[in-house]
């Protein structure tokens, strides 16, 4: 195979499973300047295995996904989709057998994060009293996040949110006078 056409070919697999950083595509020439093609990596995709620290590297890849896309978040909203990250992955190795895929996409209108699993059941939300030590997970993404949902997959479910762009984040992002849905949530968790 001729090198040349091996070196291409690593330059158009750009969304290989597990690789945070793609290859950026050669620059365009008009005429005699040389513009570079302005390039931003829409998807990262990584398995999670229960462990010390799993949910922790999941949620801390995903905000750190958004951040190197340079996504229009402020710091509350990078704080909400790291709580919701969490509440995810968290559902998925604790009743999933102890894995999980996570998928964060940016749509250029939506950074979709998916957590696939292999149980094929509905993801129920569940109201908790204060005798229940957990449960409150999906209603705080519901929150958090503006809503969640699945659906169906191959072998199990996938369980999505999505954060749509901030629009404080252009101004005054993650100004110290903010208080974003992560603050309220956890106000609202400590009263009950």
């Amino acid at each position: 195979m001729d090198r040349s056409l091996r070196r291409r070919k690593s330059v158009d697999c750009v969304s290989v499973v597990g690789e945070e950083r793609a290859p950026r595509p050669p620059p365009v020439r008009r005429g005699d300047a040389e513009m570079e093609r302005e390039y931003r990596p829409e998807r990262d995709e990584f398995s999670v295995t229960a462990g010390a620290g799993a949910v922790r590297r999941a949620r801390d890849r995903v905000v750190a996904a958004a951040a190197r896309w340079r996504l229009p978040f402020s710091r509350d909203t990078l704080e909400d989709l790291r709580l919701c990250t969490s509440e995810l992955v968290a559902n998925a190795l604790e009743h999933g057998g102890g894995q999980c895929e996570v998928t964060v996409s940016w749509s250029g209108r939506l950074l979709l994060v998916e957590v696939a699993d292999r149980p094929p059941h509905p993801p129920v939300p569940l109201v908790a009293g204060d005798e229940l030590p957990s449960g409150r997970g999906l209603v705080l993404v519901d929150a958090l996040a503006g809503g969640w949902g699945w659906r169906p997959a191959d072998r199990g479910k996938v369980v999505h949110f999505g954060f749509a762009p901030d629009p404080a984040a252009a101004g005054a992002a993650g100004s110290a006078g903010s208080t974003g849905a992560a603050a309220r949530a956890r106000e609202l968790t400590a009263r009950q």
